[in-house]
């Protein structure tokens, strides 16, 4: 088995987002509120439509997103009791404050370095509010560059009989609720409104059969869009079997960037491409509904015989005493199953320390106390890259109190691009985190493991506490 390790500090700072409300002309946002400490050091500059360029990179490329609303320029400086500015506060405290407060109300990081912070929050109304935080290594001083982009309208407003109206007149509908992290397969909370309106409709009309088809803008290559909706696809379908809808009422299809509706050259159009679409099954051309139905039961059909075969060559190697040969077709076996296995977060384990994994007796730490979690990783994606296998994964974190309620996180804290010239299935993820600022009592961790090359998601959590 494989070791990998990982090790970080993570202090929990301040969570200081404040409560949506009216916007006002030359005043501070909003919504997002400045770091505790620090003030207005100049007259807000203001705009009620104003376009600001986000400069970012994601999956390696190069992103730049001209938004266009309400635009706020906002310049802060940290002042101490005598009124002086407090150059004691750093760039990386000022930007660690803000990610942390983004990560709370749902926000998505686009870019984090030592000098700027760019995340956007989403919005009741399908908007976002984009924000980059600019500090260019100062301390005691940052800037604040803020849009309120305007929402695009719903195809409908989400309702039983407003789905099924669509899909009996179409045969198909564009739903625009169902949200998902950037880059991943993993629904938003903020999704399951949407999601229980279509289990109702699947209850409430037992003959429907729907094709579940996840849709993406064109940020990235064709084959990764590809890949992403048809995660996203049957991240929804997961969803709905889970909810009490029969496996075989439903089909989920990746169509990737080939049928946008919109411009991909605006935010608002690039908002109207990402979308998940419902196709009621009959409506699907006959040739193109059997050809589908086909090959998915041809692929089937070849995995499960390559399994077969594998397992009984395996028998019979075992049979004759070749325990060598029976381990290797056995290992073939898992081989051709592998990419059908869910992501799974296996034997996870707090212990005392990662040389002999020695299972701490309780969950009780001291403060400042370092945490070791072991866990092993099952279901990940062995990308082809030339003539060896690539494991790419990263890792996210939450802490919560007893109740719940989000203190602080980070995303993708952990990173692990592994290649070798073998198919590797099994390894151990080892975590080490030390939080401070805590006080005494109950918490949970929750770490979240994405399969960059299959864009799946798993979580699992750890009860500890702090005395």
């Amino acid at each position: 088995m494989k070791r990998v390790y990982w090790s970080g500090a993570v202090s929990l700072l301040v969570i200081f987002l404040g409560i949506g409300g009216v916007f006002a002309e030359e005043k501070e946002h909003s919504v997002i509120k400045p770091v505790p400490g620090s003030s207005l050091s100049s007259k807000p500059d203001y705009k009620r439509l104003h376009a600001y360029t986000f400069r970012y990179k994601q999956n390696g490329q190069r992103i730049e997103e001209n938004v266009k609303g309400q635009y706020w320029r906002l310049n802060y400086k940290y002042y101490n009791e005598k009124g002086e500015v407090d150059e004691s506060v750093s760039a990386l405290e000022t930007i660690e404050n803000f990610k942390q407060a983004a990560v709370e109300r749902n926000g998505t990081i686009l870019t984090e370095s030592d000098k700027e912070l760019i995340f956007t929050l989403p919005m009741s109304d399908g908007s976002k509010i984009w924000t980059h935080v600019y500090c260019n290594g100062w301390s005691g001083y940052y800037q604040l560059f803020i849009v309120q982009e305007k929402g695009f309208k719903k195809t409908l407003t989400f309702g039983v009989e407003e789905i099924k109206k669509e899909l009996d007149e179409k045969g198909h509908v564009a739903i625009y609720g169902i949200l998902f992290d950037v880059a991943k397969a993993s629904l938003k909370p903020e999704s399951e409104k949407t999601l229980q309106e279509i289990v109702k409709l699947m209850k409430n009309y037992p003959e429907l059969k729907l094709e579940l088809q996840g849709h993406t803008d064109n940020q990235g290559s064709a084959d990764y869009n590809i890949e992403l909706s048809q995660s996203r696809a049957e991240a929804v379908k997961t969803y709905l079997v889970g909810s009490g809808i029969d496996d075989s009422r439903l089909a989920a299809k990746g169509y990737g960037l080939s049928r946008p509706v919109a411009s991909n050259d605006t935010e608002e159009g690039r908002a109207k491409n990402r979308r998940v679409v419902l196709v009621k099954k009959e409506t699907l051309g006959a040739s193109e509904t059997g050809m589908q139905a086909s090959a998915e039961k041809q692929m089937s059909r070849v995995s499960n015989a390559d399994f077969v075969a594998l397992v009984n060559a395996a028998e019979k190697s075992n049979s004759t005493g070749d325990m060598i040969g029976a381990a290797e077709y056995l290992k073939k076996a898992i081989l051709s199953i592998w990419d059908e296995v869910p992501l799974k977060a296996r034997n996870v384990r707090l212990v005392s320390n990662l040389e002999d994994y020695t299972s701490k007796e309780d969950n009780v730490y001291e403060k400042g106390e370092t945490i070791y979690i072991t866990s092993q990783v099952f279901g990940h994606r062995l990308k082809k890259v030339g003539d060896s296998y690539q494991i790419n994964i990263t890792t996210d974190f939450l802490v919560l109190d007893e109740s719940g309620k989000i203190l602080g996180g980070q995303e993708e804290v952990y990173k692990f691009d592994h290649i070798s010239a073998i198919p590797n299935t099994d390894f151990s993820l080892d975590l080490t985190y030390t939080l401070t600022g805590l006080p005494s009592g109950g918490y949970k961790i929750q770490t979240k493991i994405n399969d960059k090359n299959s864009a799946k998601t798993t979580m699992f959590e750890n009860q500890i506490r702090i005395k």
